[in-house]
């Protein structure tokens, strides 16, 4: 339905999509990548968590950018691929035609709630706020889920570390 080619809704790279579109469409011009993600930044859209700022494996001696840095670059190559982006100009983000019907149509379906921003966890609740105005954070907000980066040890096992203590509390103490 508002899927973008075969990226489904609401999985990572079509969440980052949505977030880049957004900005292209509120700044109406084409920016470099670190401008526009300094936009996504700045206006806190992308819910940025400690996973999110540590580089890939594969970038660790190199780049270091930054994993959220890194999916908007992703979602910068699936927006060229499918027409929603020009591919004209080096480091020259700019939205065509095609990406800026497709944003109106996000933000349009996020207003009406055919598109459920609580199950956006990537997004912050500025994010979730500016495609619905009536959204308020709740427990219908959808969790991040803990194996998004596989290769990101710390959040599992401070998730797991919470379920031991969690067991922990509820298990009777013997006097």
């Amino acid at each position: 339905m508002y899927n973008v080619a075969n990226i489904p809704e609401y999985c990572p790279r079509w969440q980052s999509i949505v977030m880049l579109l957004g900005v292209l469409s509120q700044t109406r011009r084409n920016l470099a990548r670190q401008e526009a993600n300094y936009q996504i930044r700045n206006n806190l859209w992308f819910d940025i968590q400690r996973e999110d700022c540590v580089p890939y494996r594969s970038q660790m001696f190199t780049s270091r950018e930054p994993r959220w840095e890194t999916g908007i670059a992703w979602a910068r190559k699936d927006c060229v691929e499918r027409g929603l982006m020009s591919k004209d100009g080096h480091d020259e983000w700019e939205a065509t035609g095609e990406g800026y019907d497709a944003f109106a149509s996000f933000l349009n379906a996020s207003r009406i709630h055919v598109l459920d921003v609580r199950r956006c966890y990537l997004w912050s609740r500025h994010f979730k706020h500016y495609m619905d105005s009536t959204y308020k954070p709740s427990e219908a907000d959808a969790d991040r889920p803990l194996n998004l980066y596989e290769d990101w040890l710390p959040r599992g096992v401070e998730a797991a570390l919470q379920a031991l203590r969690a067991r922990a509390e509820q298990t009777p103490r013997r006097e």
